[in-house]
């Protein structure tokens, strides 16, 4: 069994570098993860977390090495197994799990390869306080938020741990007040752990949040749609960070992206005379693990080539061209572009092959002529749009399209720059 390493610090291209690995060794590829990876930053945790829904695709039965030292009481690693449970890529873990009625057994290992008995885990879901507190997962500046079907099917097991991820149920409009209760107090927590560094930003505009949680929901509808059984498994989920220097040794945003990268180009045109961003920065990641754009334009059917799967992901993005046949529907990811054309801001989008972005600073969208096609005929909208919403590919930096290393769902994150709000 091979086993993959995930370093507790970000690097430069981190998640390509696990993904090949993946790829080379799978379906027999465990994974060896710290359950504390607050180092990750801009862009970081994103990736991380599809990676780990790719693995747990491609790997159905491997095990999860964890931090525990094999001479390390029962209690105590209930302990630690709760902590773990508790940060975002732990939670993802534990839905894959024995106890949440998976059908293949998946063993949760001590670093010397010893099982941890099932009973440990099991208290440890029960006592974590990603479960017990009847929240979503909230850490410093930064929330986390998944909801998976396992509620959904005759297997119960998921209920006694995930009461607060059935909000779902409730109304589009309590659905929308519970997104932005959770944006604010993303942004409400700054001014008393990091008041010093956060007083020389101004707070956002007006009505900010009420618009970035509409957008959420939109999408994250959108992912319950894509994410939906028949494919099973079927998890959805919002991360929401908001990065600004937050200490006198904290580095600046740009020094932490990698070293190539078209995040990189785009963190640079922000920087002050003293090396850091002028502006906070919040992260908004949507995420599944269902069969991204491009199959669900085609009604299942994956597509053979690359380029085919750009063009039907582009096609899937147009407005009222998504899983959706309702005219009132598919608007999220296009009032999303309009969000981000304002506010100078950055899309990433990593799907199946595909891994492509439009950075909104150095190629703004013309607005005028995008409403103009608002209501044109579909086909002349589409054929239109196709290069107003230009997607470019992160290797390449433009049209030219590279194939990668295959990930399983979709992952869209959007960086919003708070000062670029207010321009």
């Amino acid at each position: 069994m091979h086993i993959i390493k995930i370093l507790r610090d970000q690097n430069d291209e981190i998640v390509n570098t696990l993904l090949e690995e993946l790829h080379k060794h799978a379906p027999k590829c465990a994974i060896q993860i710290p359950y504390d990876l607050d180092s990750y930053r801009l862009g970081g945790k994103g990736d991380l977390l599809q990676f780990l829904l790719t693995w747990s695709r491609n790997c159905p039965d491997a095990p999860i090495y964890t931090h525990i030292q094999p001479n390390v009481s029962d209690e105590a690693a209930k302990t630690q197994l709760a902590r773990l449970f508790s940060q975002e890529h732990g939670f993802i873990l534990a839905l894959f799990t024995r106890a949440y009625g998976v059908e293949s057994p998946r063993a949760f290992l001590k670093t010397t390869g010893a099982k941890i008995d099932d009973q440990i885990i099991h208290e440890a879901l029960s006592s974590t306080t990603a479960f017990a507190r009847g929240k979503p997962i909230t850490k410093g500046t930064r929330a986390f938020l998944a909801i998976d079907d396992l509620l959904d099917q005759e297997n119960k097991a998921l209920r006694e741990f995930c009461r607060v991820y059935e909000k779902r149920k409730l109304g589009t409009h309590l659905m929308k007040t519970e997104f932005k209760a959770l944006l604010d107090d993303v942004f409400e927590r700054p001014r008393s752990i990091h008041r010093r560094f956060w007083s020389k930003y101004q707070p956002p505009p007006d009505n900010f949040t009420e618009k970035v949680s509409a957008i959420a929901y939109e999408l994250f509808e959108n992912a319950d749609r894509w994410g939906k059984p028949p494919y099973s498994r079927s998890i959805r989920g919002i991360l929401l960070h908001l990065h600004y220097r937050e200490s006198e040794g904290k580095r600046p945003l740009v020094a932490e992206v990698g070293i190539n990268s078209p995040l990189k180009d785009y963190l640079s045109t922000f920087q002050g005379e003293d090396g850091y961003e002028s502006t906070p920065f919040l992260e908004f990641s949507v995420f599944d693990n269902g069969i991204g754009l491009a199959t669900q334009f085609k009604n299942g059917k994956p597509p053979r080539s690359i380029k085919t799967e750009f063009n039907e992901t582009i096609s899937c993005l147009l407005f009222s061209s998504g899983s959706s046949s309702k005219a009132s529907e598919g608007k999220g990811l296009y009032e999303s572009m309009l969000l981000l054309n304002r506010a100078k801001g950055f899309l990433r989008y990593r799907s199946g092959r595909l891994d492509i972005y439009r950075d909104f600073r150095k190629a703004p969208i013309h607005e005028p002529e995008l409403r103009s096609l608002e209501f044109a005929p579909p086909e002349e909208r589409q054929q239109a749009m196709r290069d107003i919403l230009c997607l470019e590919d992160w290797e390449n930096r433009s049209r030219k399209i590279t194939e990668n290393h295959k990930t399983i769902g979709a992952l869209f994150t959007m960086i919003i720059p708070i000062g670029g709000l207010r321009q």
